[in-house]
């Protein structure tokens, strides 16, 4: 992450709520066959600071705005959060979250 930030081919946003820093959010831009993609690398808040108020949908809004701004078509994240293993049947590796801009 930090040769990613140094080389400037990710960006480190703070998030912040009533003036206090309660996580980070790094994001990279990448290339699908039909355009440019926002990657969010990594998005980290203090546990329960975004189920507690609408800081999810102002932080949203936020990464909204960041994909237009580079033009891109859509929004993506990866995470290895829980799903069908859950029943034994696969192996999670990973799950793809998108959303259109």
């Amino acid at each position: 992450v930090y040769m990613e930030l140094r080389s400037g081919s990710a960006y480190l946003y703070m998030i912040e709520e009533d003036g206090d820093e309660i996580g980070v959010l790094v994001v990279r831009r990448m290339l699908d066959p039909d355009g440019p993609v926002l990657f969010v690398w990594i998005i980290y808040t203090e546990p329960g600071t975004m189920k507690e108020s609408d800081n999810w949908k102002l932080v949203m809004a936020e990464v909204d705005g960041l994909a237009r701004s580079i033009g891109a078509k859509r929004i993506r994240h990866y995470s290895s959060r829980s799903g069908f293993e859950e029943l034994g049947a696969f192996t999670l590796k990973m799950h793809i979250y998108e959303r259109e801009v």
